[in-house]
């Protein structure tokens, strides 16, 4: 039997079976002692009792205590078994007795018996009642009991130290044997072999052991030949990096591009690059913040945090988040490109922004002359919509030094807005950036005014030898009117029919009015060259769709309207349009359209989008902050009134101030010009789905010649 488990399952079963055998066999022993005591009990106590009825028949008138003690020992019980006797008649009444009754005792045990007529065997005349004690019987039978578990206990205990004996000889011992053989082993002493037999489980053990001890020693050694190769590695490797780091360090300290990390509080972390310190001229150092660093002024420093908040938040892809941040930036004398990317740490949370500094000073310079050309060519496309621009801008300059004397911050808001998004609609960028700027100040002064002219002057001077347009409204380009044959032909024939001369002089001006106009196409200027810049900077995918664009308008009247319309299109394509992550289930590109309807009494505009739609509640909170409203009157309001919020001036859902929304002032612009045109503005707007801005605006059916229009009044007025 080579099984060890098999060996140890047979002892334990033997060592089991003999403890059953004698626990049931002490328990039998105790159990018959038992019986026959009760037996033997049982009989003496019956048989005493039918001797004491026998002996009592026969003179039982005459029984007295003597006669009863004496049948008693007659009886053949002794006095120290017999505890109470007593004799009874037929009627239970109790004649003569001795002894002490026993109150309840486990000692002792009753026994009754009949008494008959000595003449009459059928006849009961009495009873006879014995107590007899069971004490001895009881010690008799506790003796057993003690006698059987005795015997029990020490079977047990001779059966363990039996198996103890056979478990350290099988087991134990061999097992110490093992483990010490296995403690050798894990201190390094490998040449340890244990015994492989008997050929059993604990000699398998042991072979096995022996086995892995053989194994390690021969890993060891491969390991301990690797450590060596491994330190030969290791001392070329270290040569290596230092020599590539030294390489890194000179690329990072001669590259013109420049590398910072800034934390989420906006700080300078250190470990910059030295090429920062040559970029931004010595002015950087660890735990600057970054809005001083760049120069950047409160309201700019506001956006910076609101577009890299969100990178921090990391709700949305990091590419979208980043896009939304501004990367160009005037310092002192050059212009700096900061690209910025997200460092996360082991949880995947972004914990710092790694900048990248770029010198593009002359890159923009290129840029700059690539899109004045750009302009341009633009201009001279639209050359009577640019001068038709140009027009407006000299009235409206005209109106803000009025406004600017009477200080009305409100119009003066509205008006500079207006003029800044057409003249980045134009191109005309250096105005467009100076208007910016000065929308930031709390006041204006003539002095403002006469920058902004001068900068359109400027721009008019340096290309007046191809646009052939001039700001002084003496030498301006003139309005053209494109003639027809057949048109001339029929007005010719028109004025013939004429009854009199107040006919054909009526005539005359209403065919003069119609020519007047100009398509809505002329009117609107370069919105696509708009959409089409905005797309490319802000990284969104749009289509602009005009429809009816070849609908005549009053430009006297439409102009302004028109011009506002830009507005809606900035606004739209800044954060109304979604970027293409953000779409959903919505066509990636965005849809902007505008359409014109020419109806009897009036003209039609209706701008649309499908991109997130107006914000109502967002509006009135913003109301209420700007003390427009109170949150009780806010209550009282339908969502419809809340999205006409919009248009009071200050109010805007930008989440920050740029140069292309945020204000508050062009929603405010575009009411505006369309109140003093006498027209209406309704709002419809849906979330995710859009919003549209239908606009109506009156025909005015009196004539009103160029020279009489409000600027010309004005100018005669002055001059005058």
């Amino acid at each position: 039997m080579n099984n060890l488990s098999l060996k140890w399952k047979f002892i334990f079963t033997s060592v089991l079976a003999i403890a059953c055998i004698q626990i049931v066999g002490g328990f039998y022993d105790y159990y018959k002692w038992k019986q026959e005591l009760q037996t033997a009990l049982d009989n003496k106590g019956k048989q005493t009792a039918t001797n004491l009825a026998k002996m009592g028949a026969i003179s039982i008138a005459e029984f007295d205590l003597p006669n009863l003690e004496k049948l008693v020992k007659d009886a053949g019980a002794t006095d120290q078994e017999i505890l109470y006797s007593a004799y009874f008649d037929s009627e239970g009444n109790k004649i003569v007795e001795s002894g002490i009754l026993p109150a309840g005792s486990h000692d002792s045990a009753d026994f009754r018996g009949d008494i008959y007529s000595p003449s009459d065997s059928e006849k009961k005349i009495g009873f006879v009642q014995v107590d007899f004690t069971t004490k001895p019987y009881r010690q008799k039978l506790f003796y057993s009991l003690t006698t059987t578990v005795v015997q029990t206990l020490l079977v047990f205990l001779i059966l363990g130290f039996l198996t103890y004996g056979l478990f350290y000889k099988l087991i134990d011992s061999r097992l110490s044997v093992i483990v010490k053989g296995i403690s050798e082993i894990a201190k390094g002493n490998f040449d340890v072999r244990l015994a492989e037999t008997p050929p059993d489980e604990l000699g398998s053990l042991g072979g096995s052991v022996n086995k892995m001890a053989g194994d390690l020693q021969g890993l060891l050694a491969m390991v301990e030949n690797k450590n060596i190769e491994l330190k030969d590695i290791n001392s070329s490797l270290e040569q290596k990096v230092e020599e590539r780091t030294a390489t890194i360090k000179v690329i990072l300290n001669n590259v013109k591009s420049g590398f910072f990390l800034m934390d989420q509080s906006y700080q300078i972390l250190d470990g910059y690059t030295k090429s920062c310190t040559d970029l931004f001229s010595g002015s950087i150092e660890t735990g600057k913040n970054i809005g001083e660093l760049l120069g950047l002024s409160q309201r700019s420093f506001e956006h910076f945090k609101a577009c890299y908040g969100q990178v921090f938040d990391d709700i949305l892809p990091e590419a979208v988040a980043i896009s939304q941040a501004p990367q160009r930036f005037e310092f002192k004398q050059t212009v700096l490109k900061i690209e910025g990317s997200v460092v996360r740490d082991q949880a995947r949370t972004v914990k710092n922004i790694l900048f990248t500094v770029t010198d593009i000073t002359e890159l923009q310079r290129i840029e700059k002359e690539h899109a004045l050309s750009q302009c341009i060519i633009k201009i001279l496309k639209l050359r009577d919509s640019f001068v038709s621009f140009i027009k407006d801008s000299r009235s409206a300059l005209f109106d803000l030094r009025s406004l600017v004397k009477n200080q009305d911050h409100s119009k003066i808001r509205m008006i500079l807005h207006t003029l800044k998004g057409n003249s980045a609609t134009f191109g005309l960028v250096e105005t467009a950036n100076l208007i910016h700027h000065l929308e930031d100040q709390p006041s204006w002064t003539l002095l403002d005014v006469d920058a902004i002219e001068f900068s359109f002057k400027k721009f008019l001077s340096d290309h007046q030898n191809v646009l052939n347009v001039s700001f002084d409204p003496k030498n301006s380009g003139q309005d053209t009117v494109t003639l027809d044959f057949e048109a001339v032909t029929k007005l010719q024939s028109a004025v013939e029919k004429a009854d009199d001369s107040e006919s054909a002089a009526a005539i005359l001006r209403k065919w003069s009015h119609e020519i007047r106009q100009k398509s809505a196409r002329e009117l609107l200027g370069p919105l696509e060259e708009l959409v089409n810049s905005l797309k490319l900077r802000l990284g969104k995918q749009v289509t602009l769709n005009i429809k009816n664009p070849s609908i005549k308008m009053d430009p006297d009247v439409m102009v302004p309207v028109m011009r506002n319309l830009t507005h809606l299109i900035r606004n739209s394509m800044d954060h109304g349009i979604e970027n293409p992550l953000e779409r959903k289930d919505k066509p990636l590109e965005g849809n902007i359209t505008i359409s014109f309807f020419d109806l009897a009494d009036h003209w039609e505009i209706l701008f649309s989008d499908d991109g997130r739609g107006i914000d109502a509640d967002k509006i009135t909170e913003k109301a209420i902050q700007a003390g427009l409203l109170t949150v009780e009157q806010a209550a009282q309001l339908t969502r419809e009134e809340k999205l006409y919020l919009i248009l009071k001036e200050n109010i805007s859902t930008a989440a920050s101030v740029s140069d292309l929304s945020g204000r508050g002032s062009g929603m405010a612009a575009l009411a505006n010009s369309i109140h003093e045109a006498g027209g209406q503005l309704k709002i419809r707007s849906e979330a995710n789905q859009g919003c549209q801005f239908h606009i109506s605006i009156p025909k005015h059916f009196e004539v009103r010649l160029p020279e009489e229009t409000n600027y010309r009044k004005a100018s005669k007025q002055q001059a005058a």
